[in-house]
């Protein structure tokens, strides 16, 4: 097999993760209530998708699969099967073995097992409403099955004046490829079409009849009034050796090249791949949007050739002076390179709610399992994050709802008796706040059973009986490596391998989490990510020896304290006095260790930064160095993850620098301490 044929195929695998994605929204929707035509035609759309490719690429197995699961969706899309539940679960499990089958077609491994659906796919059509139209049997002397078309020639006098006419051969291939020449009629007549002949000239004799060929062609007319893009969509999937002819009533023929232009619009696609080609374009109305589908790694690299062009301009700044930077354009240099750079991080970023779209059906599935209801709200799911963000938030997000709902959200009758709704709520949002995405799962259950977790930590010993922990770290606890507190394992929770793995992936991505509940109110999660994983804008400070980036969208302001403006509350607690308030101080050289590092609030500086677990704190940091771009650099990658640590950089002057994360710095302020001790 080539490698152009491995790089077309690899393509399709992507476009088939894209369309299951698409169908499973729409499902999704549906079994929500949703009854639009657009609902239905987007999931009609992606199997239709699916099952083309899969012929084309030999994938029998999911090729039979998928055809058998478009017929039905295709009855279903014009109003001959009800839009009952039990025919909306069959599709939910159809779009789960589709699924497999894509999967074992592009690992190469055996095929799922699909005759179980497929029989009851089939039964799906046998179901189909009476009263929906159906083609005409064939007549008794038409050993194909092919009905005559009857054409009332009062009416072939001249179609209306500007309506479409159509001709349509399709591929000879088509049927062997997974091609169906009827949808696309159908697709037509649902514009308001209809067929004025059939072409039969076609057929072979009997003897050379092939089952799979394709021997007809078709004339339809449509309405004035249909937009020539909605015309050619029809085409969308049909192999790239059919004849299709679109053009206005009256026109003539295309010309010869001896032949003078015809005035009147003509459209002639001998096919209607999404591209098109130089000498076949693909003509689309007003639709002027065009995509190219780029491999991810490819942006990678880019990405990483951005950042070095970043660390050769600190180099550049840190070496010339500022005549010499203003005689080589430097400013303007670095302007381009931002652009570059947000153009590429443009690029990588994708809406949050491509992750956010399995958690319906996860939660139905849920449902089911556990015999709770449970609602969902959405709020956010436009938010932009890089692509890699998406792609690894999945496994966390999928273990905090099956956590919410088996251990957060109590059985009806609990919670009826504790005077809640007998649904429970389960809140999914995602916000930019500067250079971070925050991500909230937030049930209205229980919230987390301390005495439980506690009792559980002693028995696996991963606390002292006389340990003093607080509610925050209790709360923690369940982030544990194999930590469970349910009675037995389930297909749902129970084998200690869940909220570790949250943990362990959203620190894998630079971020954090933080848990909160309160008894009998219930749990929220917060995911704390980055933004981008790439390039930020920074603050170099020094502490001791040592310099650290802080990232500038936390930054509220610099302040050198007067002598006393900065006290202690507590042995461990300090405070400075900002305009009549009082702002929790960090020593940020306490915080990882540091010597010789400055002592004297007096003689440094305290940073105030904005952060959303304590608000407004002030860090100690011995002196600010400068302002620049920075190249985040993984920790994970090539140490291991560090609290308080987002990341490294290299400096102008070819040094590092780490990154820090005033989150986790922050987040360990005493802040209800420090509150406790103001009052008093």
């Amino acid at each position: 097999m080539s490698d152009d044929f491995d790089s077309i195929q690899a393509i399709f695998f992507e476009e088939c993760a894209e369309g299951l994605a698409a169908a499973e929204s729409g499902l999704s929707a549906l079994a929500a209530g949703d009854r639009q035509p657009e609902t239905i035609a987007s999931v009609f759309r992606a199997v239709h998708s699916i099952k083309g490719g899969s012929g084309a690429f030999g994938h029998d197995a999911l090729l039979g699969f998928s055809h058998r699961f478009e017929n039905v969706l295709d009855a279903f899309r014009a109003g001959q099967l009800p839009a009952s539940e039990p025919l909306l679960q069959l599709f939910l499990q159809c779009c789960d073995m589709l699924a497999d089958h894509v999967a074992a077609a592009r690992d190469g491994t055996r095929p799922p097992v699909d005759d179980a659906l497929a029989a009851r796919l089939d039964e799906a059509l046998v179901a189909k409403t009476s009263g929906a139209p159906s083609p005409p049997p064939p007549a008794d002397d038409d050993p194909f099955g092919f009905a005559p078309v009857t054409v009332d020639l009062a009416e072939l006098d001249g179609p209306a004046g500007g309506a479409w006419q159509v001709r349509f051969r399709p591929s000879a291939e088509a049927l062997a490829n997974g091609g169906e020449p009827l949808l696309v009629l159908r697709e037509l007549e649902r514009l308001g079409g209809r067929v004025i002949a059939a072409d039969c000239s076609g057929l072979p004799p009997l003897g050379e009849v092939e089952p799979e060929g394709a021997y007809l062609a078709w004339e339809i007319e449509l309405p004035a009034d249909v937009t020539e893009s909605d015309i050619l969509d029809c085409f969308e999937f049909v192999a790239a050796d059919s004849d299709i002819v679109v053009e206005r009533a009256g026109s003539s023929p295309p010309p010869s090249d001896d032949l003078p232009l015809d005035p009147v619009p003509v459209v002639q696609v001998a096919a209607a791949p999404p591209e098109g080609s130089a000498e076949n374009p693909r003509p689309r109305g007003d639709r002027s949007e065009m995509t190219i589908r780029v491999d991810l790694v490819k942006l990678d690299g880019l990405l990483n050739l951005v950042g070095e062009l970043v660390i050769r301009n600190s180099i550049l700044a840190d070496r010339l002076g500022p005549a010499e930077r203003e005689k080589v354009e430097l400013p303007h240099l670095s302007r381009l390179t931002r652009q570059i750079q947000d153009t590429v991080m443009g690029l990588r970023a994708q809406p949050i709610r491509q992750a956010f779209s399995r958690v319906p059906r996860l939660l139905r599935d849920l449902e089911a399992e556990t015999g709770k209801k449970v609602l969902l709200e959405v709020s956010g799911e436009g938010t932009e994050v890089d692509k890699r963000v998406i792609e690894r938030i999945g496994d966390p997000l999928t273990h905090m709802i099956r956590n919410a709902v088996d251990h957060g959200i109590e059985p009806a009758d609990v919670r009826l008796a504790a005077g809640k709704e007998a649904a429970g709520t389960i809140r999914l949002s995602a916000e930019q706040k500067g250079g971070r995405i925050i991500v909230r799962v937030e049930d209205d259950g229980s919230g987390i059973n301390r005495a439980a977790v506690r009792a559980r930590a002693l028995e696996r010993g991963l606390i002292a009986a006389d340990e003093h922990l607080s509610d925050e770290q209790i709360d923690q606890l369940i982030c544990a490596p194999g930590f469970s507190t349910a009675a037995s394992v389930s297909n749902i929770s129970g084998r200690g391998v869940g909220m570790d793995v949250v943990r362990s992936n959203i620190e894998g991505l630079g971020g954090r989490l933080e848990i909160s509940s309160v008894p009998g109110k219930g749990t929220s999660f917060v995911l704390i990510l980055p933004l981008t994983l790439a390039i930020l804008d920074g603050m170099v400070v020094r502490l001791g020896g040592q310099r650290f980036v802080l990232p500038l969208g936390s930054v509220v302001e610099s302040v050198r304290p007067e002598p006393g403006q900065v006290a202690a509350m507590t042995h461990d607690s300090e405070v400075i006095e900002l305009r009549g308030a009082y702002l929790p101080v960090r020593r940020l050289a306490d915080f990882f260790g540091i010597r010789g590092a400055e002592q004297q609030p007096e003689n440094g500086l305290v940073i105030v930064v904005e952060s959303d677990s304590a608000g407004q704190v002030g860090l100690l940091v011995d002196t600010v160095e400068d302002r620049r771009e920075v190249v985040i650099k993984s920790l994970d990658r090539n140490l291991h993850p560090v609290r308080g640590l987002g990341g490294a950089t290299v400096l102008g002057d070819g040094s590092i620098a780490l990154i820090l994360d005033v989150e986790a710095i922050v987040a360990s302020t005493p802040r209800d301490r420090l509150n406790k001790g103001l009052a008093a």
